[in-house]
């Protein structure tokens, strides 16, 4: 499903995304910084890292918002290149934790049965 439509590529979600998004929009200050950061990197491919936009390793990245909001994922290619939202989080702790990376590994396993 898609999250936002850019110059340089789109941002699509999972349906883990779409869920976890319900989840914390509520309790998040900064939702819309961080709408704001996902459509400027859809559109210029780029955010300044690693404050907003940081790699995670193993191909995932985090956009990043300041009151903890984040949102990760990888970038996927089919016919245009796409950055996949796995899900949405209010980070807590300086490290990604090894239950995010769990899930994003099983949300991009599900999105794309051959990686």
């Amino acid at each position: 499903m898609l999250f936002c439509k850019g110059e340089r590529f789109d941002i699509d979600q999972t349906p883990d995304a779409e869920q976890s998004w319900e989840e914390v929009s509520r309790e998040a200050e900064c939702v819309g910084q961080l709408i704001r950061l996902a459509q400027r990197l859809a559109d210029v491919g780029r955010l300044r890292s690693p404050d907003q936009f940081n790699n995670e390793g193993d191909g995932f990245w985090a956009i990043k918002a300041k009151c903890g909001l984040r949102a990760y994922g990888w970038f996927h290619s089919t016919r245009r290149k796409v950055f996949v939202i796995s899900h949405f989080i209010i980070k807590k702790q300086p490290k990604l934790s090894l239950i995010d990376k769990e899930r994003m590994k099983e949300n991009r396993r599900q999105f794309d049965p051959t990686h």
